[in-house]
């Protein structure tokens, strides 16, 4: 197991106790399953978390252990318990592996779609030993020289209204008091879309996070 996963459980968690049984969790996995950080790289890690899979149904039918790993007791929260260690190394692999701003944005993503599946319950447990200052990484972002007369003959054109909702610029700039819109690539060009006026649109804020995440 890579030893700044022990590090990087102190920053994510307060309680010392929490971070002790998180960290034996994870090395039983691993005991049990080979060398996890192998797995990742291998695209075989969701495979194991499938392994740890135990529901109350599960329970109610008496269903045998579906994993390697003994047991003695109460198979569902033995396992609970593992599948959450597990998906707590492979957090951590993800977030060790986050080179751009592109990848980070995903790792977000995916965390959040994770909580918001998971039960008020769960996420209670994990907010009580959380730390409560954000931990902070440093990403590489791309950059693109855009012709500034594009984006000048795109706002023109807009002339203080989206060109998607047709509603007014949601407020003008402090600076020079003109209608508050963004200039938008409909053909990205980071995916080798032109920086022309043709490809350009001028949206508000909210088109714009809808043309990005919607």
């Amino acid at each position: 197991m890579i030893k700044e996963f022990k590090d990087w459980l102190e920053k994510k968690y307060d309680n010392k106790r929490t971070r002790g049984s998180r960290l034996s969790e994870a090395k039983k996995v691993e005991e049990y399953y080979g060398d996890l950080y192998q797995h990742f790289l291998n695209g075989t890690y969701q495979k194991i978390v499938k392994d740890l899979e135990y529901s109350k149904q599960d329970k109610d039918n008496n269903k045998p252990n579906p994993s390697k790993i003994k047991i003695d007791g109460d198979i569902k929260n033995g396992l609970n318990s593992y599948k959450a260690a597990a998906n707590l190394y492979l957090k951590f692999l993800k977030e060790q592996h986050i080179k751009t701003f592109e990848d980070y944005q995903t790792f977000e993503d995916e965390n959040l779609k994770q909580s918001l599946e998971d039960s008020t319950q769960n996420r209670a447990k994990r907010l009580k030993s959380a730390a409560k200052k954000p931990t902070s990484r440093t990403v590489e972002i791309t950059v693109y020289h855009r012709n500034p007369d594009v984006k000048a003959e795109v706002l023109n054109r807009a002339n203080g209204i989206c060109e998607s909702c047709n509603n007014k610029a949601p407020f003008n700039r402090s600076t020079d008091g003109t209608p508050y819109l963004e200039v938008h690539h409909k053909i990205p060009l980071a995916n080798g879309g032109e920086d022309t006026i043709e490809n350009a649109i001028a949206l508000c804020p909210n088109c714009h996070r809808k043309a990005h995440h919607g």
